[in-house]
């Protein structure tokens, strides 16, 4: 099976794809192709990614934003990413340049169609502004989505994509122009809204470890507890702005980012299940009991004396098993 994954960046974001192609390199063992979309980027760092194996392609969004905004155009441009020319592979994997992979993703391969991570437990609705201080204007939009959707459906997360590039049609691109004119005053993240839309009913729930969500307002003495196949780094400032939480991890993939040679793979590390079982849990719960942003303020202090506790149980009684398992099989 021929498969890529790729990511898109513009030249400030250069930096964040070499992160997140050392750490896939690195952790994941990926054995399918690595490519970038870019738009600006200069030709001196394309040749980084090209002299490495690493496809490039240039894209253009296919809508820009009619006034500024806070988005960067790395997000216009990500509503280009459905493009045709992934259809010289079977399957794709959308990764965000923000994400660190930690562990093996070839258990994508058993998948197929569309799928995505769950946006936490986030409705489509919150993916527009649903509040009280609304305008008449936006009162009438969220009235008329609210009749051609059902806005209490889960939303996915449009950090990571993997998919049958055989999806890939102009109804796509006509979709996201259409529900963009129709709802742009609302939306809150461009692309991650109208992706909700397009993709309505199409799409399928990938487990939460694959996008593992790090929010805006995540408190540092916790980060440690995080952990997933992908860790999808939302927080403010980022990592490598702030330097404190998981700068560390990303500075040390960049740093070997020189390394990758796809003529050489590595062996994945995959994710096991004294490593899954209290990742799952722990976002779980968070999702869960005290909802999204609220939950990284409140609970999470809560919840790591919870788990700090219940954690190494379940690592013990994990290690224990997986020891007997290799002690018999060595007998």
């Amino acid at each position: 099976m021929k498969k890529v994954l790729f990511t898109i960046a513009t030249q400030d974001y250069v930096d964040k794809a070499k992160q997140l192609f050392s750490s896939v390199y690195h952790k994941s063992g990926w054995t399918g192709d690595y490519l970038i979309f870019h738009d600006g980027i200069r030709n001196e760092d394309l040749n980084w990614f090209k002299s490495r194996d690493i496809f490039t392609h240039k894209i253009k969004s296919m809508i820009k934003s009619p006034v500024k905004t806070q988005w960067n155009d790395s997000i216009w441009l990500k509503l280009s990413i459905f493009d045709p020319y992934l259809k010289r592979w079977e399957k794709a994997l959308y990764l965000d340049s923000d994400m660190i992979v930690r562990y093996s993703l070839d258990d994508l391969d058993k998948y197929n169609g569309l799928w995505a991570a769950s946006d936490a437990d986030s409705k489509i609705l919150h993916q527009f502004n649903h509040g009280l201080n609304k305008t008449d204007t936006e009162q009438i939009l969220i009235s008329r989505l609210k009749k051609k959707f059902n806005i209490m459906k889960t939303a996915l997360n449009s950090g990571m994509f993997w998919f049958d590039t055989k999806i890939i049609d102009k109804g796509i691109i006509s979709r996201l122009l259409r529900y963009y004119d129709d709802y742009h005053e609302i939306i809150f993240s461009p692309d991650q809204a109208l992706y909700n839309l397009v993709f309505y009913g199409k799409w399928k729930k990938l487990p939460k470890v694959y996008n593992v969500l790090v929010p805006k307002l995540y408190s540092s003495q916790n980060h440690h507890h995080v952990n997933g196949i992908n860790i999808h780094l939302l927080v403010y400032p980022k990592p490598w702005v702030a330097k404190k939480e998981f700068y560390e991890e990303w500075k040390a993939n960049i740093d070997r980012a020189d390394d990758i040679d796809l003529r050489k793979r590595i062996t994945g590390n995959k994710m096991s299940l004294v490593d899954y079982i209290p990742a799952v849990i722990y976002n779980k719960l968070l999702y869960l009991i005290y909802g999204w942003e609220r939950s990284y303020l409140i609970a999470v202090p809560k919840l790591n004396r919870l788990l700090g506790k219940f954690g190494i149980v379940i690592r013990k009684i994990l290690f224990i098993n997986t020891n007997r398992k290799k002690v018999e099989k060595t007998r």
